[in-house]
């Protein structure tokens, strides 16, 4: 039953990781700045998914661009919304 919970988690973490990643990369190339402002907010959403399961796999070079691409969307979401 265990492995069972374990596996749902896994999946759920694949969907939010696949969902908010769309999101983010369709929402950075919008035409729209009112729409491309809001890729930020769903890049940074779906960061601890990425980091949980690099971490998880020990996946270090994943975990690395993790952080990078955090930094970046927390870049993104500055410039957006605060100046």
């Amino acid at each position: 039953m265990d492995y069972l919970r374990l596996m749902d988690a896994l999946i759920l973490v694949q969907v939010a990781i696949a969902i908010t990643s769309a999101i983010a990369i369709y929402l950075t190339n919008s035409k729209h700045d009112k729409f491309r402002k809001y890729a930020p907010i769903f890049g940074l959403l779906g960061e601890p998914f990425w980091i949980y399961t690099s971490y998880t796999n020990h996946q270090w070079g994943v975990m690395a661009l993790a952080l990078f691409y955090s930094y970046s969307w927390f870049i993104g979401l500055r410039n957006s919304w605060f100046k």
